[in-house]
Parts: structure tokens; sequence; C-alpha cells
């Protein structure tokens, strides 16, 4: 095979961080991580450690490590992405906000609130100014923010942050978008905390329907949602509802391992 197909051709860099998002999203998370290694190796011997074109497969590969749960091994990896952007594409570039931003989430997954929010709010101001206050990455800023103000008990600033989110997410995206369905599963747990467990109930039951038609009944994404959404049922009273919420999920398996069976 001549070097356009070569086992190291520019665009094996794409389709190997592709299938490692695939996998990652099916949370295949050490297949996912062999395949965003082989991406960012085989860039960084093409293009050298510092070419911009190495912060999105070093940011992948942080997010693989993030949903591990390693943190410790994502952090330098994200620091890396932000110094290289911020060295070629300038302090106020979106890509820019987009590893603050990563960088930020990573930080208050680790439970670090006093570092996490400037980055985070960096992130937003950096969104707002270069892509308009009504761009979905506005959303995703105004959502990491809101979490991080909800965990701190900052409910007053965290309320009127989901509200803009969802509004942009809505309108912008659609109603059965992902991000619409992460947006209305961390705002639904912002109503849980705040004893509004109706209107939490409403919201979990909206991302439940999207996470389910979108990934499937048993990514771990749509098993928090529903474990919530039980929930809240639970503590609603509604006992027979929250029962439903996990039956039609066993009844269609049943239904197609019947159909899978040989008629006699």
């Amino acid at each position: 095979m001549g070097a356009a197909g070569g086992p190291e051709h520019p665009l094996l860099v794409n389709v190997l961080t592709g299938l490692a998002f695939v996998q990652m999203q099916q949370g295949k998370y050490a297949e996912a991580e062999l395949l965003q290694g082989r991406a960012l190796r085989i860039r960084e011997r093409q293009l050298g450690p510092e070419h911009i074109q190495m912060a999105f497969p070093l940011l992948g590969l942080a997010q693989i490590t993030v949903e591990k749960g390693e943190y410790a091994r994502a952090e330098p990896l994200i620091q890396r992405a932000l110094r290289i952007r911020e060295r070629q594409l300038g302090p106020e570039h979106p890509l820019v906000a987009m590893a603050l931003h990563a960088l930020a989430e990573m930080l208050a997954g680790q439970g670090n609130d006093a570092e996490a929010e400037p980055l985070f709010q960096r992130a937003l101001r950096i969104r707002e100014e270069q892509l308009g206050q009504e761009h979905p990455d506005v959303a995703q800023s105004l959502r990491g923010l809101a979490n991080l103000y909800t965990r701190q008990g900052k409910y007053m600033e965290a309320e009127p942050l989901y509200v803009r989110a969802l509004r942009i997410v809505e309108q912008r995206l659609g109603p059965e978008h992902l991000e619409t369905a992460s947006v209305l599963h961390d705002f639904a747990g912002f109503q849980q905390v705040q004893g509004r467990t109706q209107e939490a109930a409403i919201m979990y039951q909206r991302a439940l329907t999207t996470r389910e038609h979108v990934l499937g009944p048993d990514h771990q994404l749509t098993l928090d949602t529903r474990a919530r959404l039980q929930e809240v049922l639970v503590g609603l009273g509604q006992m027979q509802e929250a029962a439903h919420v996990e039956a039609p999920h066993k009844e269609e398996g049943m239904a197609a391992v019947k159909n899978r069976m040989p008629e006699e």
C-alpha cells in the first residue's frame, strides 16, 4: 500500500478520534482510550508536540480519562491543550474557552470549586463575546456554572443560569437534542434539591425520553436519569409510576428475546 493509504495517513487520526468518541459514548472507555491515544501519538509524530492540531486529541484523551475518574491523568492533558491554544490562537479565542471549560469541569468533578469557578466564568465571558449570547456553547458554560453554584448552595445564582441555558438549547438545538437532555437532567437535580419534586419529575422524564431514544436504554446516562426519576416519583408517592419507569425497558427486552426464539 502506498503512502497515501499507509498506517499513519493524516485522515487516520480523524477516523480513530471518531471511533474513540463512539466507544466512549457506549461506555467502552478502555477501547476509547486506546484509539484516542493512538490518534494522539500519530498527530504528535506528524506535526510536533506544540502544533495547534495537537490540542483536540489531547482534550479527547482527557475527556476519556475523566469519564474513568482518573483526574490526575486528565489535568496535564487539558493544561497542555490550553497552553497550546492560548499560545497559537490568543487568550480570547473560542477554542481556548473550550479548553477552559474542560479544565473547569475536571476541577469541579474533584470538588475543587474555588479553582473551577473563575475558569467557568472566563470561558462564559469569551463565548458570549466571541460567539454571541445565544450560542449553544454559552449554554454549556451556563450549565457548568449553575451546577457549581447548586453544589455550593447558591440557589439564587444557579436558577437563572439553568433557565437561560435551557432556553438556548431548546431554541438552537431543539427539545430532543442530547445537550437539551443534559440541561434538563441537571436542572431537574436543582429542582429536586429545592423540594420542587413535581417539576423535577417532569424534567427527568423529558431527559429520560431523549436519552433512551438517542443513547439507548442501557447507557450510563440513561440509567442515571431513570434512577433519579424513580427516586422522585417514589418521593411523590407515585409507586406505580415509579415501577412503570423500569417496566417498559424490561418488557422490551423480554419481547426481543421472544422474537429471537425459534418457532416450534
